[in-house]
This record gives C-alpha cells, sequence and structure tokens, in this order.
C-alpha cells in the first residue's frame, strides 16, 4: 500500500510540476535603445542604434538576425549584451525600409522566440521623430 501511495504521490508531483511549465510563457525581448519589443511589428529607432536581446531561458545563448536584404544570410548577436545593429542604422539614414527577423536560440540552434521588425526611416519632413534616444 506504501508503494502505491507513494507512485500516487511522485506522479501527482509530477503532473504539477509539469501544468506549471505549461503555464509558463518566456518572453523574448528586443531593447532598442531601451525599448522593450516583445511581438512583430515596426519600429522607428534613434541613431546610433543600439540593441540587447533578453530571455528568460538560460538555454538562449544567441539572437539570429535575418539580412534585411539577403534573406539566406544571418548575423549572430549574445544575449544580455548591448550590440550595435549599424545595418539597420545605414539603410534608415539612407531612408529606406528594412526588415528582419530575430530568433533566439540555443547553441544546437532550438528556436525559443521570434519576431518580425520593420525599421521606419527617421522622416526629416515630419521632424525626425523617432523612438528612444540611446540611454534616454
Amino acid at each position: 500500500m506504501k508503494k502505491i501511495l507513494v507512485l500516487i504521490v511522485m506522479v501527482v508531483c509530477l503532473f504539477a510540476e509539469q501544468v506549471y511549465a505549461w503555464g509558463e510563457v518566456p518572453v523574448f525581448t528586443v531593447f532598442l535603445n531601451d525599448l522593450a519589443y516583445t511581438n512583430s511589428g515596426k519600429v522607428r529607432p534613434c541613431y546610433p542604434l543600439y540593441a540587447r536581446f533578453e530571455h528568460p531561458n538560460p538555454e538562449v545563448t544567441k539572437v539570429r538576425m535575418r539580412h534585411p536584404t539577403n534573406h539566406v544570410l544571418f548575423m549572430h548577436f549574445p544575449i544580455n549584451q548591448n550590440v550595435h545593429i549599424k545595418i539597420h542604422e545605414q539603410y534608415m539614414k539612407q531612408g529606406l525600409l528594412s526588415i528582419s527577423d530575430f530568433i533566439a536560440e540555443d547553441n544546437y540552434g532550438h528556436i525559443y522566440g521570434q519576431m518580425n521588425l520593420t525599421f521606419i526611416p527617421v522622416d526629416p519632413a515630419h521632424g525626425n521623430i523617432c523612438d528612444g534616444y540611446v540611454n534616454s
């Protein structure tokens, strides 16, 4: 009888732990000049363009960014470090839209989150309005 009781307790504990894990939704966050983005969308960051990538799962070690014009190429960035995203900054300064997928992954290529950001150039005709100056 004790063995059955112990087995039942173990199954209940295991199930309870799994239910907790199902309820968790780790959020992949891209910070552009310290403004947080957690969903795909359009962004208009100020220059210079610095990014930081965060994910609550410790397995995530890097972010793969799809090249804006050659979607076969990727750039890799570390998690939890500030990096200068020069390529999107250059497109924006030329008045061009640029689009990239940002993919959070571990060292084995497992994906833990993804978002698509469209970088909109700053428009001098509208007062060069942008979102988030560096260290603002």
